[in-house]
């Protein structure tokens, strides 16, 4: 009997240990982010609110959607977009961060178009769940406008291509 207990205690124990050297399942962490933007553009200038939610893959990487509502002249859009975010440690509160969104705006009175946005800035961590970054992009976008030809005397649509510089400010939870 006691030979018995001696091997099982000897069987649990090797089986527990050989358990606790396999790693453990790589678990992804959501993130999500509320991004403020206004840009100075080419003809028109613009402001931007975006909910982003997405997966962090690790401490360098996020990939995600986003919705959003953005104000210029030429009317009021909705952006829905994929935004992937690359991210550089340069010290242990503070990262380098270069991302590129791009997706399509919808707007009822015109037709959607697709824009795209690569930028870089920087990621200051405040709390272990919660950071704020401050970033300069690029947006380049086409609209579709409706003009009016005097010399036919008929309506027509051209698209009206806008190049802007902004500022965004993103608050990662």
């Amino acid at each position: 009997m006691k030979k018995l207990t001696i091997l099982l205690a000897a069987l649990l124990l090797s089986a527990g240990t050989a358990s606790a050297k396999q790693p453990a399942p790589q678990s992804f962490a959501y993130q999500g982010e509320i991004s403020l933007r206004g840009a100075v553009s080419a003809p028109t200038p613009e402001l931007g609110i975006s909910y982003i939610n997405g997966v962090r893959f690790n401490r360098y990487l996020f990939v995600g959607g986003g919705i959003g509502v953005q104000i210029n002249n030429f009317g009021i859009f909705v952006p829905l977009s994929l935004d992937a975010k690359g991210y550089i440690p340069i010290s242990r509160f503070a990262d380098f961060m270069f991302f590129c969104d791009g997706g399509l705006m919808f707007d009822p009175e015109h037709s959607s178009h697709g824009f795209i946005r690569p930028g870089f800035g920087l990621n200051f961590l405040v709390v272990n769940s919660f950071a704020i970054n401050i970033g300069l992009y690029y947006e380049y976008a086409p609209y579709d406008q409706n003009g009016f030809s005097d010399e036919l005397q008929q309506a027509f649509i051209y698209t009206q291509r806008t190049h802007s510089i902004g500022l965004a400010l993103g608050f990662t939870f």
